[in-house]
């Protein structure tokens, strides 16, 4: 497990790095978790930390400050580094994603069938609609806020950013595509984030009665 290796050594690290802050220079440590020194305190008699500097970073001993470049550089390493699934595994993972059935999708169409509305799943339209009134040509969408880009609650992960905002963006570019071919086909177009389903389901399904109606 190479990320759990390295969180090991990331945090044995931080641990020895606060250590040698508190022993070697404690002028360099961090203020708020140590408490004020006394004005009488006695000068050191190390000579490594008699001209220490108390808000001058470079000041402090050599070793602290290679300890903490070193610390940073895990960091670093830690942000940047590649998938710690192998391609097997991660195509395995996103195959589990559901294309459909997803709990605000069934959230939704229990809702619409206590109203007493009936719908069809799973329509060789373009798009694939979630929910679609085969009568009244209405289309409805339930995007999901990650992977359609909700501009409240999108959020694009910290590793191959570039990755996952191509991703993203295709994926608006299609709802887009999907949305003019249908409205050219006749149908109106319905879209719904995944949140909207979290904070008033029945005002939705109010909307949808509406333009069924």
């Amino acid at each position: 497990f190479p990320s759990l290796r390295l969180w090991l050594w990331e945090s044995t690290l931080s641990a020895f790095l606060s250590y040698a802050r508190a022993v070697l220079n404690p002028a360099c440590s961090n203020p708020r978790s140590s408490p004020p020194a006394p004005q009488n305190r006695l000068r050191s008699t190390n000579p490594r930390l008699q001209d220490v500097k108390k808000d001058d970073p470079r000041s402090c001993p050599k070793g602290t400050r290679l300890l903490r470049r070193l610390y940073h550089t895990v960091k670093e390493k830690r942000a940047s580094m590649a998938d710690v699934l192998t391609p097997e595994q991660r195509r395995r993972c996103m195959s589990r994603i559901r294309r459909r059935d997803t709990k605000p999708e069934i959230v939704l169409r229990k809702a619409l069938w206590r109203i007493g509305l009936r719908y069809r799943m799973d329509v060789k339209l373009p798009g694939r609609p979630d929910i679609a009134f085969m009568g009244k040509k209405v289309a409805v969408f339930v995007d999901g806020c990650f992977w359609h880009g909700c501009p409240n609650h999108g959020r694009i992960p910290s590793d191959k950013i570039g990755y996952w905002a191509a991703k993203i963006q295709r994926n608006k570019d299609r709802d887009e595509r999907v949305n003019i071919e249908l409205s050219r086909m006749g149908w109106v177009v319905l879209r719904f984030w995944e949140h909207e389903l979290k904070q008033n389901i029945e005002d939705i399904a109010a909307v949808i009665r509406t333009t069924v109606a």
